[in-house]
């Protein structure tokens, strides 16, 4: 992966996420990441899991030197998250990996 070493991701994941995220099904996310831009796909996707509580939510972003070029991705982060959703069986094996740890 490919970033400048001086950027601090510190707190990204939390930008990248939608305040009040259990109401919402998809949206995208504008947030600054020091002196740089960033943007994130969030989708929700509802699930009959009882280790996931009822939901999935995953968001995809990018943090880019100039705000104006962030509309170049958002068809793509789109098309990524969604793509996390497709790969069901793979995150369903993480998820029963991670239980089963657990115990």
């Amino acid at each position: 992966m490919v970033y400048p070493q001086e950027l601090p991701l510190e707190g990204v994941e939390f930008r990248a996420l939608i305040s009040g995220a259990h109401t919402i099904t998809s949206d995208f996310i504008y947030f600054r990441q020091g002196d740089y831009f960033g943007a994130a796909c969030y989708e929700k996707l509802t699930v009959h899991s009882e280790i996931e509580r009822g939901a999935r939510m995953k968001s995809v972003g990018v943090i880019v030197a100039n705000y104006d070029t962030l509309h170049h991705h958002l068809e793509y982060l789109a098309q990524q998250v969604r793509l996390v959703y497709c790969s069901e069986l793979l995150y369903s094996y993480y998820i029963l990996m991670f239980a089963w740890s657990a115990i």
